[in-house]
């Protein structure tokens, strides 16, 4: 017999003296949710760097903000990435920070249903991030 994970749908919240909900948060809810469409139309803002790695497997429409996740030391860091629908001209290099504020969406990208934020309205990050 297989036994399925509970699907946890609930909304991130920001960790203990922050106002702010880390992309870690989102990935993690939005993974432990079964519910399809349960985040559509959800407000987002994620402050990470712009990564274009994926640009030929998802089109010039779209970017990815991304940032490391460290569970023990730098050497296990792994990049935790939103894919953001582009609704502006400007193109980022990789590693330019950005705060991204929109809606998640789920729309098939790429044959999967894949959360995106879209409608997105985007800031440069001037103060240094620290990792």
């Amino acid at each position: 017999m297989i036994i399925e994970p509970e699907s946890r749908c609930e909304t991130p919240q920001p960790k203990e003296g922050s106002s702010t909900i880390s992309i870690n948060r989102w990935k993690t809810a939005i993974n432990s949710c079964k519910e399809a469409a349960y985040f559509n139309g959800k407000d987002i803002t994620i402050t990470g760097f712009v990564s274009n790695d994926l640009l030929k497997n998802y089109g010039y429409n779209y970017f990815n903000i991304a940032r490391y996740v460290i569970s023990c030391c730098t050497v296990d860091s792994v990049p935790m990435k939103i894919l953001v629908e582009k609704n502006f001209s400007t193109d980022y290099p990789d590693g330019t920070w950005l705060i991204v504020k929109g809606k998640l969406s789920q729309k098939i990208v790429n044959s999967q249903a894949e959360y995106v934020i879209t409608d997105a309205h985007h800031k440069n990050q001037s103060t240094q991030i620290s990792l």
